[in-house]
């Protein structure tokens, strides 16, 4: 249903998913956008951290870029070369705003050096608008803002303006964000186009388990130890399986389906958060691959600042 309205042009331009902590908003973007792929619908998805907070306009970057078709690493020319072809002549004294968004090197023009504060971000927002929706201008495009709580406020309020824009474009927004978000996150979607995700129920497990996991129909007893360790956690469902296959815990059966050595998981130990159950899946990498994830780890924050 998400696919369908966010690929129907009559459809509103803005959806959001709203739910507890590791209910399944990043796995259920994570989807959507695979369904939009496979519908040949474009799409940008822009996963916010808690980093993302401190940075400016960064839940927008990677549009900018995506707009532009340059990369973040691209050369300080081809970047200038990129903005000059995307704005119209009159607007070439503004292109330096962007110097910063864009980690490019552009020197400030006397137009840019008269402008207030105030006036710097309104050309730049107006701008950047520009852009965004011109990622539309071939046919339906959407943009996944997930972990939307973790935006900056430059941030919301260019997502204020552009929602605004595109109630008749066929630029769509998807956010997700944490119930309990601060107001303005929740304030920006109709409530009768924000979906609640709710944890999974021992229904959605085993179906989890059976469809997705490859295992055979689990016993109750595995149900309810899942249940109760994971809080119906998609993430923690996926990381805890995958431990217990570590571990032998899960295993190929008779059939060729994984089934649950219960001798075993009853006396098994695992974390008790999500973070846990990653850290110490990370502890058990070898050297090198635990070097890899540091590294990838400070690069997104340096991204996101």
């Amino acid at each position: 249903d998400l696919r369908r309205l966010l690929g129907d042009p009559a459809c509103p331009g803005a959806l959001a998913l709203v739910g507890p902590a590791g209910a399944g908003k990043s796995a259920l973007v994570h989807r959507v956008g695979l369904d939009l792929d496979a519908a040949g619908i474009r799409r940008l998805t822009v996963p916010l951290s808690p980093h993302s907070a401190h940075g400016y306009l960064s839940a927008f970057r990677p549009a900018l870029f995506a707009a532009l078709g340059v990369s973040r690493s691209a050369p300080d020319a081809i970047k200038a070369a990129a903005l000059g072809a995307a704005f119209p002549a009159e607007d070439a004294p503004y292109l330096p705003l962007f110097g910063g968004l864009l980690a490019c090197a552009l020197p400030e023009t006397p137009e840019v050096r008269a402008l207030t504060p105030k006036d710097r971000k309104d050309v730049l927002f107006a701008m950047a608008q520009r852009l965004l929706l011109g990622l539309a201008s071939g046919g339906p495009y959407v943009l996944a803002l997930d972990g939307l709580e973790n935006a900056d406020v430059a941030s919301l309020e260019l997502l204020e303006g552009l929602l605004q824009a595109t109630a008749d474009l066929p630029l769509k927004i998807l956010a997700s964000f944490r119930e309990g978000a601060p107001e303005r996150p929740a304030s920006l979607f109709l409530p009768d186009r924000t979906f609640r995700v709710e944890p999974l129920g021992p229904d959605e497990i085993r179906d989890f388990l059976v469809h997705a996991a490859g295992a055979a129909p689990p016993p109750e007893a595995f149900l309810e130890f899942l249940g109760k360790k994971t809080g119906g956690n998609p993430k923690f469902l996926e990381q805890i399986l995958r431990a217990m296959e570590d571990q032998g815990l899960l295993a190929p059966g008779p059939s060729g389906l994984l089934e649950v050595d219960e001798d075993r998981l009853a006396r098994a130990r695992f974390p008790d958060t999500l973070e846990g159950m990653l850290l110490s899946r990370a502890d058990a990498l070898p050297e090198a691959q635990r070097h890899l994830l540091k590294t990838a780890s400070i690069e997104r924050v340096r991204s996101a600042s």
